[in-house]
This record gives C-alpha cells, structure tokens and sequence, in this order.
C-alpha cells in the first residue's frame, strides 16, 4: 500500500487520525481494520475528524 492510499484515506474519513504537534500524522490502529460502515464510539475523536486535525 502507498502512502498516497493511506493520506486518501485520512482525506475521505476513512480511517481516524490527529496531528501532533509537531505536525506529525498519528492514526489509530482499530479504524484500519474496521468496516467501512463502522462509525467512531469516541466523540472526541469524532470531533478532531469534524475540523481536520
């Protein structure tokens, strides 16, 4: 898989991820495995999505 893929992923909602503060990309292990219907249990994280953290 390309990094190309995964940042298409990270731009359609696909999978979850925040930036750290120094501007590194961080993405959480659970959503590369879930379904593509699977839906978030963590609001906070929901919330970083919602404003493109």
């Amino acid at each position: 898989m390309s990094r190309r893929t995964i940042y298409n992923w990270m731009t359609s909602g696909k999978v979850q991820y925040v930036r750290t503060a120094g501007g590194s990309v961080r993405i959480f292990a659970d959503t590369l495995w879930r379904g593509p219907e699977a839906k978030s249990v963590d609001p906070w994280t929901d919330e970083l999505l919602r404003r493109g953290a």
